[in-house]
Protein backbone atom coordinates (compact mmCIF):
# COMPACT_ATOMS: atom_id res chain seq x y z
CA UNK A 1 0.00 0.00 0.00
CA UNK A 2 1.28 3.45 -0.81
CA UNK A 3 1.80 6.10 1.83
CA UNK A 4 -0.79 8.27 0.11
CA UNK A 5 -3.44 5.57 0.34
CA UNK A 6 -2.60 4.97 3.98
CA UNK A 7 -3.01 8.63 4.90
CA UNK A 8 -6.20 9.03 2.86
CA UNK A 9 -7.74 5.96 4.50
CA UNK A 10 -6.89 7.17 7.99
CA UNK A 11 -8.31 10.61 7.28
CA UNK A 12 -11.40 9.02 5.75
CA UNK A 13 -11.85 7.22 9.05
CA UNK A 14 -11.69 10.61 10.72
CA UNK A 15 -14.48 11.75 8.42
CA UNK A 16 -16.75 8.94 9.61
CA UNK A 17 -15.90 9.74 13.22
CA UNK A 18 -16.58 13.46 12.66
CA UNK A 19 -20.06 12.67 11.35
CA UNK A 20 -20.80 10.58 14.45
CA UNK A 21 -19.56 13.38 16.74
CA UNK A 22 -21.83 15.83 14.91
CA UNK A 23 -24.82 13.54 15.44
CA UNK A 24 -23.87 13.11 19.10
CA UNK A 25 -23.81 16.86 19.72
CA UNK A 26 -26.95 17.78 17.84
CA UNK A 27 -29.29 14.83 17.80
CA UNK A 28 -32.88 15.18 18.91
CA UNK A 29 -34.20 11.98 17.36
CA UNK A 30 -31.23 9.60 17.23
CA UNK A 31 -30.05 9.33 20.82
CA UNK A 32 -29.58 5.55 20.77
CA UNK A 33 -27.54 5.82 17.57
CA UNK A 34 -24.92 8.06 19.16
CA UNK A 35 -25.32 7.54 22.90
CA UNK A 36 -21.58 6.85 23.11
CA UNK A 37 -20.62 9.24 20.33
CA UNK A 38 -17.95 10.91 22.44
CA UNK A 39 -15.82 7.79 21.91
CA UNK A 40 -15.23 9.04 18.37
CA UNK A 41 -13.07 11.75 19.94
CA UNK A 42 -10.85 9.07 21.47
CA UNK A 43 -10.58 7.55 18.00
CA UNK A 44 -9.43 10.97 16.75
CA UNK A 45 -6.68 10.99 19.36
CA UNK A 46 -5.45 7.52 18.35
CA UNK A 47 -5.48 8.30 14.66
CA UNK A 48 -3.61 11.55 15.29
CA UNK A 49 -0.97 9.75 17.31
CA UNK A 50 -0.41 7.27 14.49
CA UNK A 51 -0.31 9.91 11.75
CA UNK A 52 1.99 12.33 13.53
CA UNK A 53 4.37 9.53 14.49
CA UNK A 54 4.38 8.38 10.86
CA UNK A 55 5.00 11.86 9.49
CA UNK A 56 7.24 13.40 12.15
CA UNK A 57 9.18 10.85 14.20
CA UNK A 58 11.87 10.60 11.54
CA UNK A 59 12.10 14.38 11.57
CA UNK A 60 12.28 14.39 15.37
CA UNK A 61 15.21 11.99 15.09
CA UNK A 62 16.85 14.33 12.56
CA UNK A 63 16.65 17.21 15.02
CA UNK A 64 13.38 19.09 14.49
CA UNK A 65 13.03 21.58 17.35
CA UNK A 66 9.95 22.25 19.47
CA UNK A 67 9.36 25.76 18.10
CA UNK A 68 9.31 24.58 14.48
CA UNK A 69 7.06 21.62 15.23
CA UNK A 70 4.53 23.45 17.41
CA UNK A 71 4.38 26.35 14.97
CA UNK A 72 3.49 23.88 12.26
CA UNK A 73 0.85 22.23 14.40
CA UNK A 74 -0.79 25.51 15.40
CA UNK A 75 -0.74 26.79 11.81
CA UNK A 76 -2.28 23.49 10.69
CA UNK A 77 -5.13 23.57 13.19
CA UNK A 78 -5.85 27.25 13.79
CA UNK A 79 -7.62 28.39 10.57
CA UNK A 80 -10.58 26.06 11.12
CA UNK A 81 -10.65 26.88 14.84
CA UNK A 82 -10.80 30.57 13.96
CA UNK A 83 -13.73 29.97 11.62
CA UNK A 84 -15.40 27.86 14.30
CA UNK A 85 -15.02 30.65 16.85
CA UNK A 86 -16.55 33.16 14.41
CA UNK A 87 -19.42 30.79 13.72
CA UNK A 88 -19.92 30.35 17.46
CA UNK A 89 -20.05 34.11 17.88
CA UNK A 90 -22.68 34.43 15.14
CA UNK A 91 -24.81 31.68 16.67
CA UNK A 92 -24.45 33.30 20.11
CA UNK A 93 -25.82 36.55 18.70
CA UNK A 94 -28.74 35.14 16.72
CA UNK A 95 -29.65 31.81 18.29
CA UNK A 96 -29.79 29.66 21.43
CA UNK A 97 -26.51 28.51 22.95
CA UNK A 98 -25.33 26.86 26.14
CA UNK A 99 -23.12 29.86 26.95
CA UNK A 100 -24.66 32.37 29.36
CA UNK A 101 -22.10 35.10 30.15
CA UNK A 102 -22.63 37.19 33.26
CA UNK A 103 -21.78 40.42 31.44
CA UNK A 104 -19.77 42.12 28.73
CA UNK A 105 -16.45 41.49 30.46
CA UNK A 106 -17.25 37.82 30.91
CA UNK A 107 -18.18 37.50 27.24
CA UNK A 108 -15.08 39.38 26.09
CA UNK A 109 -12.79 37.16 28.14
CA UNK A 110 -14.51 34.06 26.76
CA UNK A 111 -14.06 35.28 23.18
CA UNK A 112 -10.38 36.11 23.75
CA UNK A 113 -9.88 32.72 25.39
CA UNK A 114 -11.50 30.93 22.45
CA UNK A 115 -9.38 32.73 19.88
CA UNK A 116 -6.15 32.25 21.84
CA UNK A 117 -6.73 28.49 22.42
CA UNK A 118 -6.73 29.00 26.20
CA UNK A 119 -9.60 27.35 28.13
CA UNK A 120 -12.06 29.71 29.82
CA UNK A 121 -12.42 28.19 33.27
CA UNK A 122 -14.05 30.92 35.35
CA UNK A 123 -17.76 31.37 34.73
CA UNK A 124 -18.87 29.00 31.98
CA UNK A 125 -19.75 25.33 32.15
CA UNK A 126 -17.83 24.85 28.89
CA UNK A 127 -14.05 25.11 28.63
CA UNK A 128 -14.50 26.75 25.20
CA UNK A 129 -17.99 28.26 25.32
CA UNK A 130 -18.29 29.60 21.75
CA UNK A 131 -17.24 26.31 20.16
CA UNK A 132 -16.99 23.44 22.60
CA UNK A 133 -15.14 20.95 20.38
CA UNK A 134 -12.02 23.09 20.64
CA UNK A 135 -11.15 21.43 23.96
CA UNK A 136 -9.96 18.27 22.22
CA UNK A 137 -7.82 20.23 19.74
CA UNK A 138 -6.15 22.14 22.58
CA UNK A 139 -5.27 18.89 24.32
CA UNK A 140 -4.06 17.32 21.10
CA UNK A 141 -1.58 20.22 20.91
CA UNK A 142 -0.45 19.40 24.45
CA UNK A 143 0.07 15.75 23.43
CA UNK A 144 1.97 16.91 20.32
CA UNK A 145 4.28 18.99 22.51
CA UNK A 146 4.90 16.13 24.93
CA UNK A 147 5.59 13.75 22.05
CA UNK A 148 8.55 15.78 20.84
CA UNK A 149 9.78 16.81 24.29
CA UNK A 150 10.16 13.21 25.44
CA UNK A 151 10.98 11.70 22.04
CA UNK A 152 14.65 11.02 22.77
CA UNK A 153 13.64 8.90 25.78
CA UNK A 154 10.53 7.42 24.16
CA UNK A 155 11.75 3.85 23.77
CA UNK A 156 9.22 1.06 23.38
CA UNK A 157 9.30 0.16 27.11
CA UNK A 158 8.76 3.82 28.06
CA UNK A 159 5.97 4.20 25.50
CA UNK A 160 4.20 1.10 26.80
CA UNK A 161 4.45 2.41 30.37
CA UNK A 162 2.94 5.74 29.31
CA UNK A 163 0.05 4.03 27.53
CA UNK A 164 -0.61 1.72 30.48
CA UNK A 165 -0.37 4.50 33.07
CA UNK A 166 -2.61 6.93 31.19
CA UNK A 167 -5.00 4.09 30.42
CA UNK A 168 -5.31 3.21 34.12
CA UNK A 169 -5.90 6.83 35.10
CA UNK A 170 -8.41 7.28 32.27
CA UNK A 171 -10.24 4.16 33.44
CA UNK A 172 -10.35 5.38 37.02
CA UNK A 173 -11.67 8.77 35.95
CA UNK A 174 -14.33 7.19 33.76
CA UNK A 175 -15.49 4.90 36.56
CA UNK A 176 -15.65 7.88 38.92
CA UNK A 177 -17.65 10.09 36.54
CA UNK A 178 -19.77 7.32 35.03
CA UNK A 179 -18.50 7.54 31.46
CA UNK A 180 -15.63 8.70 29.25
CA UNK A 181 -17.32 11.97 28.30
CA UNK A 182 -15.02 14.32 30.19
CA UNK A 183 -12.57 17.04 29.27
CA UNK A 184 -14.90 19.58 27.65
CA UNK A 185 -16.50 20.74 30.90
CA UNK A 186 -15.04 23.54 32.98
CA UNK A 187 -14.93 21.45 36.15
CA UNK A 188 -13.52 18.35 34.43
CA UNK A 189 -11.23 20.03 31.91
CA UNK A 190 -7.95 19.00 33.50
CA UNK A 191 -8.96 15.33 33.49
CA UNK A 192 -9.06 15.51 29.71
CA UNK A 193 -5.28 15.70 29.36
CA UNK A 194 -4.86 12.10 30.51
CA UNK A 195 -7.66 10.95 28.22
CA UNK A 196 -6.05 12.73 25.28
CA UNK A 197 -2.56 11.44 26.07
CA UNK A 198 -3.78 7.86 26.36
CA UNK A 199 -5.38 7.99 22.92
CA UNK A 200 -2.51 9.86 21.30
CA UNK A 201 0.29 7.69 22.66
CA UNK A 202 -1.73 4.54 21.97
CA UNK A 203 -1.72 5.73 18.36
CA UNK A 204 2.05 6.23 18.52
CA UNK A 205 2.37 2.69 19.90
CA UNK A 206 0.27 1.32 17.03
CA UNK A 207 2.61 3.12 14.63
CA UNK A 208 5.67 1.58 16.29
CA UNK A 209 4.06 -1.90 16.11
CA UNK A 210 2.74 -1.54 12.55
CA UNK A 211 5.04 -4.21 10.97
CA UNK A 212 3.32 -6.80 13.18
CA UNK A 213 -0.18 -6.20 11.80
CA UNK A 214 0.27 -7.26 8.19
CA UNK A 215 -2.08 -6.24 5.37
CA UNK A 216 -5.06 -7.63 3.53
CA UNK A 217 -8.16 -5.55 4.26
CA UNK A 218 -8.18 -3.96 0.81
CA UNK A 219 -11.44 -2.47 -0.44
CA UNK A 220 -13.44 -4.04 2.40
CA UNK A 221 -11.58 -1.97 4.95
CA UNK A 222 -13.64 1.22 4.82
CA UNK A 223 -17.03 -0.56 5.15
CA UNK A 224 -15.61 -2.48 8.12
CA UNK A 225 -14.33 0.76 9.65
CA UNK A 226 -17.69 2.47 9.12
CA UNK A 227 -19.57 -0.43 10.71
CA UNK A 228 -17.24 -0.58 13.72
CA UNK A 229 -17.29 3.19 14.23
CA UNK A 230 -21.09 3.29 14.16
CA UNK A 231 -21.22 0.32 16.53
CA UNK A 232 -18.86 2.07 18.96
CA UNK A 233 -21.06 5.17 19.11
CA UNK A 234 -24.36 3.30 19.39
CA UNK A 235 -26.04 1.95 22.54
CA UNK A 236 -27.16 -1.45 21.23
CA UNK A 237 -27.51 -2.97 24.69
CA UNK A 238 -29.50 -0.05 26.19
CA UNK A 239 -26.81 0.59 28.78
CA UNK A 240 -27.55 4.31 28.97
CA UNK A 241 -25.09 6.84 30.39
CA UNK A 242 -23.78 8.22 33.68
CA UNK A 243 -23.46 4.83 35.33
CA UNK A 244 -20.75 2.34 36.23
CA UNK A 245 -22.08 -0.02 33.56
CA UNK A 246 -21.69 2.69 30.92
CA UNK A 247 -18.14 3.42 32.05
CA UNK A 248 -17.15 -0.26 31.93
CA UNK A 249 -18.74 -0.69 28.50
CA UNK A 250 -17.03 2.42 27.10
CA UNK A 251 -13.67 1.40 28.55
CA UNK A 252 -14.00 -2.02 26.93
CA UNK A 253 -14.57 -0.30 23.57
CA UNK A 254 -11.72 2.15 24.21
CA UNK A 255 -9.18 -0.60 24.92
CA UNK A 256 -10.28 -3.06 22.22
CA UNK A 257 -12.44 -1.82 19.34
CA UNK A 258 -10.92 1.65 18.91
CA UNK A 259 -7.36 0.30 18.50
CA UNK A 260 -8.77 -2.28 16.10
CA UNK A 261 -10.33 0.48 13.98
CA UNK A 262 -7.02 2.36 13.99
CA UNK A 263 -5.09 -0.75 12.96
CA UNK A 264 -7.52 -1.53 10.14
CA UNK A 265 -7.32 2.09 8.95
CA UNK A 266 -3.56 1.72 8.50
CA UNK A 267 -4.12 -1.20 6.11
CA UNK A 268 -6.86 0.16 3.87
CA UNK A 269 -6.64 1.56 0.37
CA UNK A 270 -8.42 4.86 -0.20
CA UNK A 271 -10.70 5.75 -3.11
CA UNK A 272 -12.54 8.90 -4.17
CA UNK A 273 -15.25 8.62 -1.51
CA UNK A 274 -12.68 8.01 1.21
CA UNK A 275 -10.75 11.04 0.00
CA UNK A 276 -13.93 13.13 0.21
CA UNK A 277 -14.48 11.99 3.79
CA UNK A 278 -10.93 13.07 4.56
CA UNK A 279 -11.48 16.48 2.98
CA UNK A 280 -14.53 17.22 5.13
CA UNK A 281 -13.32 15.56 8.35
CA UNK A 282 -11.52 18.39 10.14
CA UNK A 283 -13.75 21.26 8.91
CA UNK A 284 -16.84 19.33 10.00
CA UNK A 285 -15.40 18.59 13.41
CA UNK A 286 -14.20 22.17 13.93
CA UNK A 287 -17.34 23.95 12.69
CA UNK A 288 -20.42 21.89 13.49
CA UNK A 289 -20.89 22.33 17.23
CA UNK A 290 -22.42 25.84 17.47
CA UNK A 291 -25.02 25.03 14.80
CA UNK A 292 -26.07 21.57 15.96
CA UNK A 293 -26.20 22.58 19.62
CA UNK A 294 -28.44 25.54 18.70
CA UNK A 295 -30.63 23.09 16.80
CA UNK A 296 -30.71 20.71 19.77
CA UNK A 297 -31.88 23.54 22.04
CA UNK A 298 -34.71 24.38 19.62
CA UNK A 299 -37.84 22.48 18.68
CA UNK A 300 -37.18 21.07 15.23
CA UNK A 301 -38.71 18.36 13.09
CA UNK A 302 -36.94 15.18 12.05
CA UNK A 303 -36.74 16.38 8.46
CA UNK A 304 -35.21 19.69 9.58
CA UNK A 305 -32.59 17.92 11.72
CA UNK A 306 -31.57 15.62 8.87
CA UNK A 307 -31.44 18.60 6.53
CA UNK A 308 -29.09 20.45 8.89
CA UNK A 309 -26.73 17.49 9.00
CA UNK A 310 -26.69 17.19 5.21
CA UNK A 311 -26.03 20.91 4.76
CA UNK A 312 -23.24 20.87 7.35
CA UNK A 313 -21.53 17.94 5.62
CA UNK A 314 -21.75 19.74 2.29
CA UNK A 315 -20.41 22.99 3.75
CA UNK A 316 -17.59 21.12 5.47
CA UNK A 317 -16.57 19.53 2.18
CA UNK A 318 -16.59 22.91 0.40
CA UNK A 319 -14.59 24.53 3.21
CA UNK A 320 -12.15 21.63 3.20
CA UNK A 321 -11.75 21.63 -0.57
CA UNK A 322 -11.46 25.37 -1.13
CA UNK A 323 -10.06 26.73 2.14
CA UNK A 324 -8.47 24.10 4.39
CA UNK A 325 -6.62 22.11 1.71
CA UNK A 326 -5.30 25.15 -0.21
CA UNK A 327 -4.00 26.67 3.03
CA UNK A 328 -2.18 23.46 3.85
CA UNK A 329 -0.82 22.98 0.37
CA UNK A 330 0.66 26.45 0.66
CA UNK A 331 2.01 25.58 4.10
CA UNK A 332 3.64 22.37 2.90
CA UNK A 333 5.17 24.15 -0.06
CA UNK A 334 6.61 26.82 2.22
CA UNK A 335 7.96 24.19 4.61
CA UNK A 336 9.36 21.88 1.95
CA UNK A 337 12.82 22.47 3.32
CA UNK A 338 13.13 22.01 7.05
CA UNK A 339 15.99 23.66 8.85
CA UNK A 340 17.55 21.44 11.47
CA UNK A 341 19.34 22.38 14.66
CA UNK A 342 22.73 21.75 13.12
CA UNK A 343 21.99 24.10 10.22
CA UNK A 344 21.58 21.39 7.59
CA UNK A 345 18.48 21.18 5.40
CA UNK A 346 16.18 18.20 5.01
CA UNK A 347 14.13 18.22 1.82
CA UNK A 348 10.63 17.03 2.59
CA UNK A 349 8.22 15.45 0.14
CA UNK A 350 4.81 16.76 -0.70
CA UNK A 351 2.24 15.42 1.72
CA UNK A 352 -0.19 13.15 -0.14
CA UNK A 353 -3.01 14.18 2.19
CA UNK A 354 -2.34 17.83 3.06
CA UNK A 355 -5.54 18.21 5.05
CA UNK A 356 -4.27 15.55 7.47
CA UNK A 357 -1.03 16.94 8.90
Amino acid sequence: MTGANRLIAIDGTRGIAAIMVMLCHGTVYFERLVAHGHLAVDLFFMLSGFVLALVYERRFADGMDVKTYMTRRVFRLYPMLFLGALLGLIVFIIGPTEFEPTGAVDFSLAAISQLSLIPFLTSSTLAFPLNGTQWSISYELVANYLHLRIFEKLTMPVLVKIVVATGVITAGTALYHGDLDFGWQRERYLFGIVRACFGFFAGVLIYRLRPSFGTGFGSLGMPIIAALTIFVTMDPFAIGSNSTRAAIYELALLFTVLPMICIIATNVTGGAFTRALGTLSYPLYALHAPVVIAMRLSEVTLAFEIGVYIVLVMIAFVVGRWIDEPINLWRHKRDRQIKLRDGSVLASTNNPAPHLT
